[in-house]
């Protein structure tokens, strides 16, 4: 789980996800969204922020380089915080 605190969190994270293969974001009614498409990319994400008032986002990443993007990116965060 990640979560997304302000907008340049928001932006980084949309740039990681364009630097992966493969990223499936999981929405708090379970419903999957692949971020990589982007009509999908905004239902998922616009379900998510709409929903939580600091959102947790549930991402999965079948790729072990995108996995390691995604742990970079929450790594980059967390010391920014």
């Amino acid at each position: 789980m990640m979560t997304v605190r302000n907008d340049e969190e928001l932006k980084l994270f949309l740039d990681t996800v364009d630097q992966c293969e493969d990223v499936i974001l999981v929405t708090p009614d379970g419903m999957e969204y692949d971020l990589k498409d982007l009509r999908e990319r905004f239902i998922g994400l616009g379900k998510v922020i709409d929903s939580e008032e600091e959102p947790e986002l549930e991402v999965y990443c079948q790729n072990r380089e995108d996995v390691a993007k995604m742990l970079q990116y929450m790594e980059s965060i967390s010391k920014a915080a």
